[in-house]
């Protein structure tokens, strides 16, 4: 039996995503049949399904291993730094902008038509989760959920509205865009010290 740390496991794991990202490039997802995936992967049926349940599977796994991609290294907030929270916030945003452009390819596919809305979804969650460990519930003026909506939907728009436009701006550009605009909504949210 294969082991899941066997090289010929991560090699066929490989070539099941590369076969899958450019399938779903010229097809909607809803058409790529798991058939699809082995034909043009080069493997058999029973390796496709050592390493997924299914294209939903395989497609959730896409997805997650590219959101840990994009908040790799993010700079923790320090609440009682010396360094000032627009500062630190500035830093974060610059992560997130160069984690997107160095995947920028499949972040469009991920948010392109061929993949569906999914992509948006799991992209609020997690954010909706790094805004929830950097704050506690005492630090807030309105209840925990409210404020990361606020925050995450207007963050996650503006990324994926940069992203569906081609990104037109700069990764500095936009950068600076999200920097001025991420930190005046946290600190509205919250209570003056």
């Amino acid at each position: 039996m294969v082991k899941k740390t066997d090289q010929r496991f991560s090699k066929a794991d490989t070539a099941i995503r590369e076969a899958f990202l450019a399938l779903l490039q010229a097809n909607n997802f809803d058409k790529i049949s798991v058939k699809m995936i082995i034909d043009q992967a080069g493997i058999n049926r029973s390796t496709f399904y050592a390493h997924y349940l299914d294209k939903f599977d395989l497609m959730e796994k896409v997805q997650e291993s590219l959101l840990n991609e994009l908040i790799k290294d993010l700079p923790e907030i320090n609440w009682t730094s010396q360094t000032p929270l627009e500062s630190q916030f500035k830093q974060r945003s610059i992560n997130i902008v160069n984690n997107i452009t160095q995947h920028r390819e499949l972040v469009s596919l991920m948010l392109s038509k061929n993949a569906g809305h999914s992509f948006e979804s799991h992209l609020q969650n997690r954010s909706r989760q790094v805004f929830e460990d950097v704050i506690t519930d005492e630090q807030l003026i309105i209840p925990r959920e409210y404020a990361s909506v606020l925050l995450t939907a207007s963050v996650t728009s503006a990324l994926t509205t940069w992203v569906k436009n081609g990104f037109e701006e700069s990764p500095e550009d936009f950068a600076d865009i999200i920097s001025r605009v991420m930190p005046s909504i946290v600190l509205q949210l919250i209570k003056p010290a």
